[in-house]
């Protein structure tokens, strides 16, 4: 078997564990379980592998799945209703992508998101010039 071909199946198998629910198809149970398994992945490399440097964008990843996994699973306790309809929105993200900016401008506000992205142009501009240590 090729290292191409290895790599393939072994992808096969970690989507196996877990996959990405289908659109319309989608509990909190079942997303929260993929994101879990996402975030395992990342903590394998990340931590389990001691020796490797720690990429802080995976690491990052890995908090981001962690924290939706969490809050997925723990609202499902609460309120199995409410965190089915989240997990719906939180998938259709995945797929379209857009709503996940009008999502961040409702939450944060205009004035927020236009700060924070002006922060971020100048950010981008510094370290074109200046690399980060």
């Amino acid at each position: 078997m090729s290292d191409q071909a290895k790599i393939r199946e072994i992808r096969r198998q970690l989507t196996a564990i877990a996959p990405l629910p289908e659109e319309g198809d989608v509990t909190a149970e079942q997303l929260a379980r993929h994101l879990a398994v996402r975030a395992q992945e990342r903590w394998s490399r990340q931590i389990g592998y001691p020796g490797d440097p720690i990429d802080n964008l995976q690491l990052s990843c890995l908090l981001a799945e962690f924290a939706a996994a969490h809050a997925l699973a723990t609202l499902f306790e609460a309120d199995p209703k409410m965190a089915n309809w989240a997990a719906v929105q939180i998938r259709d993200a995945f797929e379209d992508g857009g709503s996940v900016g009008e999502w961040l401008w409702e939450l944060l506000g205009g004035k927020t998101v236009e700060k924070v992205s002006k922060l971020v142009g100048g950010l981008i501009a510094a370290q074109a010039v200046t690399p980060d240590d």
